[in-house]
C-alpha cells in the first residue's frame, strides 16, 4: 500500500503573504488541524491549531500578521509512491500528525494525517489490545464553565492539552486548540467578556476500562481527536487524543508491519500473497466470513486461541462458536459490519474444550471492488484481563464492605478510593470523598499536615505508619482517629505510587476505656468498703454484747429497757446492712426477698425519732 492510497488529494494550502486570519478562516471553514503555506505549489511550512493557540495567549493581532512570518520550516514530506508503512514509522518517531505529499518533482499533491493512518489502515483493530486507563495522560488542570476564557487559554498554552470544564466534579464542556482557532476569528477585545461555558462544546466520554479500538471507532463516529475518560461514578480520570492511540499501536503492531516490509523490499512476496501476508501473519486472530457469516478462511492466531483445527473452523458460522447468550450481540455486530460500519463488542465462545474464552471481536468490511463480500473478524483473547477484573472486582467489594475505614491515595494523598464505611465516618455521600486530598480533612488545616511531614516520609522508606491523628467531618465533627498507613506495591513499578489508609475511630474505644476504668474504681471501692465493713461488723458484735447485759442489768427501769430493745433492734439491722455490704464485695450470689413498704416505713420512722429524741 502506498501513501497515494491513504492521501487526501487536494492539499488546502495559502500563499505566504497570507494574514493569520485568513489561515484562520481557512482552517475552521474546513475544519482541518493544520495549514500549508506554499507557493507556486511548494510547501513552504505549517501552520497548526497549537501554534493559533500560543498566538492566543500572547493576544497577538491575528489581522496583521503574516503566515510566513509564523509557519514551521522546512517542511518534512514523503512521496506519493513511498510505502505507507515506512511513512507511518517517520510518522510515529518523529511525533507528528501531518504529512506533506509531494511528487517526484517536489510539488504539492496532497497531505496524510494520523486520523489517515488509522481510518485507511484498521491500525486499531490489528494492535495490541489496551484499555484506555493504560494510554490516557493525566489532565493536569481543570476549569469551571465560568472561568473566563482568557484564563483558559493561558492554562491551555501551559499544559499543552485540551481544557475540561466541571460543574460539581463532573464534566460538562471541552474547550480544544480546534475552539481555540474558531474563537480568533472575534476580535481580541470581545474575549474579555467571554467565559468557557460560551465556547466549550459538550465532551464524548468514554469508561476507563474501555478499550483503545472502541475510542478510536467513537473518535470516528463523532469526528473529534479527544475522548474524556471517566471513572465508574462519572469523575475525571484523564484525557485521550488521536495521537494517544495511534502512539499506542507501536509495539507489537509495528514490528509486524516492519517484518512485512522486509519481506517485501526483498521482492519475496507477489502483490497478491501481500494481503496473505497481512492475514497470516497478524498476531490477533482473523476470521474471514461471507456474506452469510460462514468461515471461508482463518489465520494461525485464530486456530491457536480456539484451539479448533481449520478444517473444523472452515465452513462454520462464526455464530456458532459464540456462548449461547452472546448469539444476538454477535448477530447484530456482523450484520451492522455489512451494512458498512466497523462493529466492536465483547463475547464469549466456547473453545476446542468447551472451555469459556473471553473476546473482544471486531468486525470489519471486506470491500471488493467497491462492494461488501464479507466482514474479517479480528479477535482479541482477553480471557485473562476479564478473570483479573473479576478477581479485582471481588477485591473491591471486599474493601467497600469492610467494616473499617479504608482509602487508597496517590502519592500526592488524592483519594482514589473510599469504601463506604470511610464515607459514612466523614459523614460525605458515597462517592464524593474521590478526587479530594487527606491533609485537606485534617482537623486543624493552618498546621503543618501530618501526612506530608510525618505518614507518606515513612511509608515511601518503607517503614508501615501508625498513629494517632485528628480529622474533621463535612458536619464540622472532631474525629479522633488511629491510622495505619501501608504501601501498595504495583509490579514493574521503580517506586511507591499508592498508599493504602486503615482508619480506626477511637472516640468510641476511649469511651470504653473511661468505662473500663470507672469499673475499676467501682471495684477498688467495693474492695475497700468490704474491708470496712468487716471491721465495722466486728464493733457491731461488741455492741449487741454490750446492750444485752445492759437489758438484763436494767430489767427494773421499764423506759430506759425501751430505748435499749430499740438500740438492739438497730443494732440487728446495721449488722445485717453491713452482711450485704461484705456479701457485695465478695461477689457472692445476692439473695432478693419481699419487704413490705409499711414495715420499712415504720421501722425508718422509729429510727428518725431515735436519732431526734
Amino acid at each position: 500500500m502506498l501513501i497515494r492510497d491513504i492521501m487526501i488529494d487536494q492539499p488546502i494550502y495559502v500563499s505566504p503573504d497570507a494574514s493569520l486570519s485568513e489561515v484562520v478562516a481557512v482552517m475552521t471553514d474546513k475544519g482541518i488541524g493544520f495549514m500549508i503555506v506554499a507557493d507556486q505549489k511548494k510547501a513552504l511550512g505549517v501552520l497548526t491549531e497549537g501554534d493559533l493557540v500560543r498566538m492566543a495567549a500572547l493576544g497577538m493581532d491575528m489581522a496583521s500578521e503574516q503566515a510566513v512570518n509564523h509557519m514551521h520550516a522546512p517542511v518534512f514530506s514523503v512521496q506519493a509512491d513511498a510505502n505507507v508503512f515506512h511513512a507511518y514509522d517517520e510518522l510515529v518517531l518523529r511525533k507528528m500528525r501531518h504529512l506533506v505529499v509531494e511528487d517526484d518533482v517536489g510539488e504539492l499533491v496532497g497531505v496524510v494525517t494520523m486520523s489517515s493512518f488509522i481510518a485507511n489502515l484498521g491500525v486499531e483493530h490489528f494492535s495490541e489490545l489496551q484499555t484506555v486507563s493504560d494510554i490516557l495522560h493525566p489532565v493536569q488542570k481543570t476549569v469551571f464553565p465560568d472561568t473566563p476564557v482568557t484564563d483558559a487559554i493561558q492554562l491551555m498554552h501551559e499544559c499543552k492539552h485540551a481544557i475540561i470544564a466541571l460543574d460539581d466534579g463532573k464534566v460538562v464542556g471541552i474547550l480544544t486548540s480546534r475552539g481555540i482557532a474558531r474563537l480568533c476569528r472575534q476580535p481580541v477585545e470581545g474575549w474579555e467578556q467571554m467565559s468557557i461555558s460560551d465556547v466549550m462544546r459538550p465532551p464524548v466520554t468514554i469508561h476507563r476500562k474501555a478499550f483503545v479500538p472502541e475510542a478510536s471507532i467513537l473518535m470516528k463516529n463523532n469526528r473529534t481527536r479527544h475522548v474524556v475518560v471517566t471513572g465508574d461514578r462519572g469523575e475525571l480520570m484523564g484525557l485521550v487524543t488521536i495521537s494517544d492511540v495511534a502512539h499506542s499501536m507501536e509495539g507489537r503492531y509495528v514490528e509486524f508491519m516492519r517484518t512485512v516490509m522486509r519481506d517485501m523490499e526483498s521482492d519475496l512476496l507477489t502483490a497478491g500473497s501481500q494481503n496473505r501476508a497481512l492475514f497470516e501473519r497478524n498476531p490477533n486472530a482473523v476470521f474471514s466470513l461471507d456474506a452469510h457469516g460462514v468461515v471461508t478462511h482463518v489465520n494461525p492466531s485464530g486456530i491457536l486461541m480456539t484451539g479448533i483445527g481449520s478444517e473444523q473452523l472452515i465452513g462454520t458460522r462464526i455464530a456458532d462458536l459464540y456462548h449461547a447468550d452472546c448469539q444476538q450481540e454477535g448477530e447484530q455486530a456482523f450484520l451492522s459490519a455489512l451494512g458498512g460500519e466497523a462493529q466492536s463488542i465483547h463475547v464469549r465462545i466456547n473453545g476446542h474444550d468447551r472451555t469459556l474464552i473471553h473476546l473482544f471481536m471486531s468486525f470489519v468490511p471486506i470491500m471488493v471492488e467497491g462492494n461488501i463480500s464479507g466482514a474479517y473478524a479480528v479477535a482479541f483473547d482477553i480471557t485473562e484481563r476479564v478473570l483479573a477484573e473479576m478477581r479485582l472486582h471481588k477485591l473491591s467489594q471486599a474493601l467497600q464492605q469492610a467494616g473499617e475505614p479504608i482509602a487508597i491515595t496517590d502519592s500526592y494523598g488524592v483519594i482514589e478510593f473510599a469504601n463506604l464505611k470511610m464515607h459514612q465516618l466523614f459523614a460525605y455521600d458515597d462517592g464524593s470523598l474521590v478526587g479530594m486530598t487527606l491533609p485537606s480533612l485534617e482537623y486543624a488545616n493552618d498546621e503543618p499536615s501530618i501526612y506530608r511531614e510525618q505518614v507518606w516520609n515513612s511509608v515511601q522508606e518503607g517503614v508501615p505508619y501508625k498513629g494517632d491523628i485528628v480529622h474533621r467531618s463535612k458536619t464540622g465533627k472532631m474525629l479522633d482517629l488511629r491510622l495505619s498507613c501501608a504501601p501498595v506495591h504495583v509490579p514493574g513499578a521503580e517506586k511507591v505510587d499508592y498508599f493504602v489508609n486503615i482508619y480506626e475511630d477511637m472516640s468510641l474505644r476511649r469511651e470504653r476505656e473511661q468505662h473500663a476504668l470507672q469499673s475499676q474504681k467501682m471495684e477498688t471501692i467495693g474492695t475497700l468498703a468490704g474491708g470496712i465493713a468487716h471491721d465495722f461488723n466486728n464493733y457491731l458484735g461488741m455492741m449487741s454484747g454490750s446492750l444485752y447485759m445492759l437489758e438484763r442489768e436494767c430489767a427494773d427501769m421499764p423506759a430506759t429497757l425501751e430505748r435499749l430493745h430499740k438500740l438492739q433492734h438497730i443494732t440487728d439491722r446495721s449488722a445485717a446492712l453491713v452482711s450485704q455490704l461484705m456479701t457485695f464485695s465478695r461477689k457472692e450470689k445476692l439473695m432478693k426477698e419481699t419487704v413490705s413498704c409499711s414495715t420499712l416505713l415504720e421501722e425508718t420512722k422509729e429510727m428518725c425519732l431515735l436519732l431526734i429524741s
